[in-house]
């Protein structure tokens, strides 16, 4: 293929056999649901051979050569030892899943849903880091934060959010305050939900050598209308008046006894999120966002 970056689209029963027989990382998305069943294996890699993708070394499947445009795309995911998934929510409406595979300095292998259990993969030469960069749109983003930022009991937040857009800005913003929020900025919050153009969840999974343990991370924010960004970080300290704050002690769940910060949060206060979920192995991890 050798163009720049090469790109080919296989259904996602030719992913998953690719990746028993290749050792391909793939993200979540493109194996959730996953029967494991070989006659499905064989029938995908039958379709791969019928489209010159593929050669079997034997009639059982139970080996495979790839074409050359294939091996192109596919082989940053080969023991990848990350994999970065994107959450992405643009005015309102979910987008299909995105992941990428690969390496911290790159080349990396783009996987992007399409209807119709079909993914579009792509082989880039760039870094993970500016490969998700560049999809969830940090430079879009303001480089100056809004001013102030809050911390509330999670669930609260959850129920904001909700009654923000069931059209009950007034509601939202009243469980804001009860739970310790200052008006001024309360009121920016709900705005920013009301007007959202994005929200975004960022999550990694990776291991810094082949057989080491797992370690996963993730970053969540919201782009408002006006551009401005806002973290939200979940916060490991319970609430120690759970009543006072305002949560229904019937649901004791994990949301409803934690806090989460919002914070306003810069251009470069994502950026920095964003590398402190793949340092590299043979360099410190950077520092914690300020927003964090």
């Amino acid at each position: 293929m050798s163009v720049q970056n090469p790109k080919i689209t296989l259904t996602v029963h030719e992913l998953r056999a690719l990746a028993r027989l290749e050792g391909l990382v793939l993200p979540a998305f493109a194996t959730d649901a996953d029967e494991d069943d070989p006659v499905i294996d064989l029938v995908a890699l039958r379709g791969l051979v019928a489209r010159g993708l593929v050669v079997l070394a034997d009639d059982a499947g139970s080996g495979v050569d790839l074409a050359p445009d294939l091996a192109e795309v596919v082989t940053p995911a080969r023991d990848a030892l990350a994999v970065v998934e994107v959450d992405d929510e643009r005015s309102g409406a979910a987008l299909l899943g995105w992941g990428v595979v690969g390496t911290d300095d790159g080349p990396c292998c783009t996987f992007v849903e399409q209807p119709g259990a079909v993914v579009e993969v792509s082989r880039s030469d760039t870094s993970l880091l500016a490969a998700v960069a560049a999809h969830v749109g940090v430079d879009a983003v303001a480089p100056t934060p809004a001013p102030d930022g809050f911390v509330v009991a999670l669930g609260l937040q959850v129920a904001a959010d909700a009654a923000v857009l069931d059209g009950a800005r007034d509601e939202a913003l009243a469980l804001l305050v009860e739970g310790g929020a200052p008006v001024p900025t309360a009121t920016r919050w709900v705005e920013a939900v009301a007007t959202r153009r994005r929200a975004v969840g960022v999550q990694v999974a990776r291991r810094d050598e082949p057989d080491g343990p797992v370690r996963a991370a993730e970053v969540h924010w919201l782009v408002a209308g006006d551009g401005t960004a806002w973290m939200l970080t979940p916060r490991a300290e319970p609430i120690d008046d759970p009543e006072a704050a305002g949560l229904d002690l019937d649901d004791q769940d994990r949301a409803s006894l934690v806090t989460v910060l919002v914070a306003p949060v810069g251009r470069d206060d994502l950026r920095r999120a964003l590398a402190a979920l793949a340092p590299t192995p043979t360099t410190p991890t950077p520092s914690t966002p300020g927003s964090r």
